[in-house]
């Protein structure tokens, strides 16, 4: 069984920020990278064209070596150029925003659970159609601009979600 991780969102900060916060060891593992169009959702949420690039970067986060997340980012090419040469398995993907001039100031994120399909229950050592805690999460620079959209699926038996207001 995973380790319990509390997580507080009293600053903007990513994963390994909230995991080392909470006294544990994060480890990410990068399971695919690669550049799709953005479309007609991506387009309007970025506020970028259809045809302009997003990368995409789905990866395995684990805490104290148990998987407890995996999670889709998708980022705007046209924000981040250089954002292929950054090791994002090293830095977190809000370390390397800041790096790239960019840092993520607000995020806007919405809860909800849905079960899992067959290769996601698998890498979180769940059962296929076992429900997951899912959290879609848009960050925004200190100019109101968008700069990523992810959407994680999390064990509920393996973390938490704590807000203050």
């Amino acid at each position: 069984m995973a380790q319990k991780v509390p997580v507080a969102y009293e600053r903007t900060g990513g994963f390994r920020e909230s995991v080392r916060a909470s006294g544990g060891e994060p480890s990410v593992r990068i399971l695919a990278r690669s550049k799709r169009y953005a479309g007609p959702y991506y387009a309007n949420l970025f506020g970028i064209v259809e045809d302009d690039l997003l990368y995409s970067i789905r990866r395995l986060n684990c805490v104290n070596g148990n998987p407890v997340s995996i999670e889709m980012a998708f980022i705007p090419c046209l924000l981040f150029p250089t954002i292929e040469d950054i090791d994002v398995s090293v830095f977190s993907l809000y370390e390397t925003y800041e790096m790239l001039g960019r840092k993520p100031v607000m995020a806007q994120e919405k809860l909800d659970i849905e079960a899992l399909g067959a290769r996601d229950a698998g890498l979180l050592g769940l059962e296929q159609g076992d429900l997951a805690l899912t959290l879609e999460c848009v960050s925004f620079d200190a100019s109101g601009q968008a700069i990523e959209y992810v959407k994680s699926f999390n064990r509920g038996d393996a973390g938490g979600y704590t807000y203050t207001y």
